[in-house]
Formats: C-alpha cells, structure tokens, sequence
C-alpha cells in the first residue's frame, strides 16, 4: 500500500513538473512575440503545442504562430495555420484568424477567396469585435470583385455579389455598435446603393434604388456631420446617372511596304464619330470615314493572267459609316444593332463599288456560370461595273457565330465558339471556259470552330491565347486547267482547312495602353495544284503557312473629365503589322507574302 502511495505521488510530481514546464514555454513564447523575437517565439510556441497539444491554450499558440509566421515573411504557412485555426469551430480565436486571413488575402490581390470566407463567420459573428474591424476588407472584395466581373459582362453575377454585400451591411443596422464602428456600414450602405443602381436594368428600379442612395446619405450626412467623405458621397449621387453625348476625331497616315510587288505608299485616313446616351438602356452611336490610298501598286489582276499583262493600281477612296444602337442593359441582356454603308472607288475593281451590312448582337450572362452569345451578320456588295472574265463578283453574304464563355475566376476564363459564312454571288457566269456552270457553283460556305484561354494575373495586363479551326467548304469551285499555264483558270476561295493560333497580351497602364499579337497559321488547300516559280504543276496541292506580328501602341498625351464642352483627351497612336507567308505555290503572285504596315494616329475626344 505503501509503494502505490509512494508512486502516485511520483507521478503526480512528473506531470506537475511537466505542466509547469509547458506552461512556461507558453509564456515564453507570448513574451519573446512582445519583444519582436520571432524565431526564438515560434520555439517556444511549437514546443509548447508538442507537448501540450490538449491544452485549452493550444489554439492561442496556434493563432500566434500564424501572425509569428507572416512577420517573418512565410505568408504560405502563415495562410495554412489561419485557416486551420478557422475550420476549428472549436477554437477560441477564430475570428482573429479570420481577420489575419482577411487581411492577407487582400495583400496578396486575392479577393475571391475573402468572399468564399465571409459565410463561416457572418451573420453569426457579425457583432465580434474581430469581425467588425475586418468588414472594411470585406465589403472592399464585394467591390472589386463584383468590377472585374461587371468589365466582364457577367452583370446577374455581379448584382449577386453586391447584393450579398447590401444585405452584409443591413445586418449592422440590426446592430447596437459604438458609433465609430457603425460609421462603416452606413457609409458603405450608401456606396453599394449606388452600385446597384447603376447596375439596374429597369428605369424604375434604378429610380428606386438611386432615391434609395439619397435617403442613406441624408442618414450618414445627418449622423456624421463632419465626415470627410459625405462631399466625394454626394458627388457619386449627383453623377450616377446623366446622359451624354462623346465626340471623336481622329487622323491617321499609314506607311505600307511589300517586297515583292508593293513599293511604299501612304494610306490616309480621317474619321468622326459619336457616341450619344440618349437615355438609360438605349444608346446610339455613329460614325464616318474616309480613306485615300495613294501607292504604286504592280501585280496582276485576275483579267490580266490570259496574257500576263501587269497592272499599277494607282489610288483608292472609300468613304464609309456606321450606325448602331444598343438597347436592354450593357450587363443582362444586351442587344446591339449596327447598319453600315460604305462607297469605294477602286480601279481594281470597277470604277466604283458600294455595300452596306446589317448586324444583330445578342448576349446573355448566366449568372455564375458565363456568358452565351450570337452574333448575327448580313452584308450586301455590289460592283456594278466590274466583270472578270465574264464573272460578276456582286454578292450577299450571311453569318452566324454562337459562342459560350465560362468565368473561372475573375482572373481566367476559356470560351468556345462556332460560326459560318455563307457566300452567295448574284450572277456568278463562267462563259470563258467553255462550259454553262450550274448555278449552284455560286455559294461556298465557311465553318469556323474556335477555343479560347484568357487570363489577367496582373491588373494591368491581359493574356488571351485562342486556337481556329477554319474549313471552307464550296459547291464546285474546283479548278479548271487545261493546256498551258496561261490559260485561264478561275480565281475564287477553294476548298481547305486552315489551322491557326494566336497569342494576344493587352497592357493598360496610366496614359498608356497597348496590344501585342503574334498568329500562326497553316492552311491546307483540298482543289487546288500547286505551282513552282517556273509555272509548272509539281503534283502537290497547295499549302501556305504564315506567321505575322502585329503592335498597337496607344498613349493619351493629355486626358481630363471630360466635363460639358470640354475636351475629354488626346491621343496618340503608332502602330505596327509583319506578315510573312511561305508558299509552296509560286504562280499567284498578286498574293502578297512580305508585309510591313506602320503608322501614326491622332485622336481627339469631346464630351458634351
């Protein structure tokens, strides 16, 4: 009886010593994260939960070890053990990790996952002190989430986000808190109004909820009399809604040069065009063009291949517009309807030529999940005075381009898409060969099939990488050849397949903006021999891979606000296109291979 005795007081001893040797390296840790000694607290911390891993202060080593670990610059580790402390709805400090992580995430430009986090804490804990300090950096994510995906065009997703934002902020005015605490719910109240608002898709609801903003400000104004922030507030209200009118013009000379068959030239250009708020949901916009090409242009045209005459084209005019008009909203349902017209005057193809299209866009956001598209397009052209061998090339074309895009985040999205033209030549007749063609021979179509990957991992600039698959389709349009090279053959789009890819990044940075594009493409013809440089039939078809540069460089030398009967900005442009095909097929020389295409543009912007 006595041993038992002696050795439960043993016992006893060893686990007093050990408690109290725990409890000290528990102290130690607390004392060493006071005195800035990370290494030596994040020790005495893991020893601590090591050895006492039952302990009720167990979750506060835990949480210390998380902020130990960010001052140290681990923010990986640091993540980890805040979210562990987080799924521990046991733990004691949950809403301090929250905070942390809130923070940190916001850090890191990762607003997303601050969302995914707020249900674990409101409305459950919305009164925590914890809680409150980290509602700012909440309702900061709501925000700029919600932008990237309004930019978008995903506006059901957007209108979800700020409204799960709203009723965050309507549980504070439930809430009895210290006036300086309560500050920010009414205050964002009034911002998340107005975001709403402009978001509406229907006048009366946009009436609502903007009367609604006012009343919110009178509310914050009245209470917080001396908020540096009730002017900025008041100016958002006044100018949530107000129809306007944008003037732009704009100048641009381009240089074009082609080695083989182009010596250099200068193409000007001058456009104005508008674009008018006539009133909410219904906007119009408009805009004329014209443009000289002044050149030496030696090739031969399709005529001229009989008797391998050659051909300069001296000029070119062509004067165009445009005209559309949006109705619906811009981020639910947006339908889009554009008329163009346009008059040329080309030697190469008649005296003159004219056309005009007819085009209807439609595109819906499916909440959360992306946006569907169809894109619907007919156009008219007509060349009068132009015939090629007894062939008119006057046509209709209709189009039609179905498209899905699903958002992954609001940093990566893919899409895919199917479209089709369908050609249609009014009175297509190929008497020079001989031969009463079937009318059908007048059509081709062309299928086009496409996937897409766009990402943006910096605010300031966007990375877009999309694959085509084109294949062409005609109703005999197969070549005929007969005798020697220089009979006449007739010249229109044969059958291939052309696969392509192209590389797109956009950079948007202060006053300057521009875009940079590189493609490849490899098309395949099905109908048509391919010819060497001496004109004879090497018993291949003919294939032509191309790659081409393009650089878009735009830079606003003067920008303002634009305000009625201003100037909005300047602009300047300076652009670049390199084009190389390699052909197996040497005959068409008015093809062009080597392409060089620089320039220079000037715009200027009204508002009004």
């Amino acid at each position: 009886m006595k041993k038992l005795i002696v050795l439960i007081i043993f016992f006893s001893c060893l686990f007093s010593l050990s408690a109290e040797e725990a409890s000290d390296d528990y102290t130690k840790g607390k004392n060493f994260y006071r005195a800035d000694e990370n290494q030596a607290s994040i020790d005495a911390f893991e020893k601590f939960r090591a050895s006492s891993p039952d302990d009720r202060r167990a979750d506060d080593a835990l949480w210390y070890l998380g902020r130990l670990y960010q001052r140290i610059g681990e923010s990986d580790i640091a993540e980890n053990v805040f979210r562990n402390v987080l799924a521990d709805e046991e733990s004691n400090r949950r809403t301090e990790a929250f905070y942390d992580l809130v923070k940190l995430l916001d850090k890191l430009d990762r607003e997303d996952e601050v969302i995914i986090l707020v249900p674990l804490i409101y409305p459950e804990f919305a009164d925590d002190s914890y809680a409150v300090k980290a509602l700012p950096t909440v309702l900061k994510s709501y925000s700029l989430v919600g932008s990237r995906y309004r930019r978008a065009g995903l506006g059901a997703y957007t209108q979800e986000l700020w409204t799960e934002a709203f009723k965050l902020i309507l549980l504070y005015d439930e809430l009895e808190l210290d006036e300086d605490k309560a500050e920010i719910p009414a205050r964002e109240k009034v911002k998340f109004l107005i975001k709403l608002a402009s978001l509406s898709p229907h006048k009366e609801e946009f009436e609502e909820l903007s009367a609604a903003g006012k009343t919110a400000l009178s509310e914050y104004s009245g209470r917080y009399p001396e908020s540096e922030e009730t002017e900025e507030l008041l100016s958002l209200i006044e100018g949530l809604y107000e129809p306007y009118s944008d003037l732009d013009i704009n100048v641009t000379v381009l240089a074009d040069y082609n080695g083989m068959l182009m010596k250099p030239g200068i193409y000007a250009e001058a456009g104005i065009g508008g674009d008018h708020d006539l009133r909410r949901n219904l906007r119009l916009a408009w805009d004329i063009d014209y443009r000289h090409n002044a050149f030496d242009f030696k090739t031969f045209n399709f005529s001229a291949l009989k008797t391998g005459d050659e051909r300069y084209f001296e000029s070119t005019d062509k004067i165009s517009g445009g005209l559309s008009l949006d109705v619906g909203s811009k981020y639910f349902l947006m339908n889009s309807l554009v008329v163009d017209a346009d008059l040329s005057l080309a030697e190469d193809q008649g005296d003159f030529n004219y056309g005009g299209s007819f085009a209807w866009d439609i595109s819906k956001s499916l909440g959360r999940s992306g946006i569907i598209s169809l894109d619907n397009d007919i156009s008219l052209s007509i060349y009068p005075d132009y015939q090629n061998a007894g062939r008119e090339i006057s046509n209709i074309k209709i189009s039609a381009a179905p498209s899905y895009s699903h958002i992954i985040n609001t940093d990566l999205s893919f899409g895919i898409g199917y479209g089709f033209d369908y050609k249609y030549y009014l009175n297509a007749h190929y008497d020079t060969i001989d031969k009463q063609i079937d009318p059908d021979t007048r059509r081709y179509f062309i299928h086009e099939a496409s996937a897409g990957l766009k990402a943006a991992p910096f605010k300031w600039f966007e990375l877009e990488l999309e694959y085509n698959f084109t294949y062409l389709d005609s109703v005999n349009y197969d070549l005929w050849l007969y005798g020697t090279p220089a009979d006449l053959f007739v010249e229109d789009f044969y059958d291939y397949y052309k696969n392509s890819v192209e590389l797109d990044l956009e950079v948007d940075v202060a006053f300057y903006s521009g875009d940079f594009t590189i493609g490849y493409s490899l098309r395949n013809f099905i109908n048509y021999p391919a010819r060497n440089a001496a004109k004879a039939f090497t018993g291949e078809l003919r294939n032509d891979s191309e790659i081409f540069i393009n650089m878009e460089n735009r830079f606003e030398v003067f920008k303002s606000d634009g305000g009625p009967g201003r100037i909005g900005k300047l602009s300047l442009a300076l652009d670049g296109f390199l084009e190389r095909q390699i052909s197996n097929h040497r005959y068409e020389v008015s093809y062009l291979t080597d392409y060089l295409n620089w320039g220079v543009s000037i715009g200027a912007e009204w508002k009004y």
